[in-house]
């Protein structure tokens, strides 16, 4: 199953409309074209690796706190074990991390800057 990040527009647009003013709106649909482009820049980086397979059989569990146990199916399909799945997930969102904050360096002004931009742009995708 291959990642499928539908653009932030269309995934606004299913937003009901009488539940966020213009403002947020736009933070939100900024906020998620941010993360799409960290996601697909998290893509590329696993397709040149040859690791594809690994981050569409991971990608649904990449936003998710996972309970004990929850990586066995991945692991068997994998053919790896749930430990080695349980390293490649934390190696995955930690990747993740690091183009989020490059994705969002580029939208201030100062490096002091980003932790609370991240903080706003998770504010605004949870609205």
């Amino acid at each position: 199953m291959a990642l499928d990040f539908k653009s932030a527009e269309s995934r606004l647009s299913l937003e009901p409309s009488h539940e966020l003013t213009p403002e947020r709106a736009f933070e939100k649909g900024w906020a998620l074209t941010l993360l799409d482009r960290a996601t697909q820049r998290l893509r590329e980086e696993m397709t040149q690796a040859g690791k594809a397979k690994l981050l569409d059989v991971l990608a649904p569990h990449l936003t998710r706190s996972q309970e004990r146990g929850q990586y066995e199916e991945a692991a068997k399909e994998l053919e790896m074990t749930s430990g080695a799945v349980r390293t490649a997930m934390s190696r995955l969102r930690e990747r993740l991390r690091h183009f989020i904050r490059e994705e969002v360096a580029q939208t201030v002004e100062s490096e002091d800057e980003i932790d609370a931009e991240i903080r706003e742009l998770m504010a605004a995708v949870a609205t």
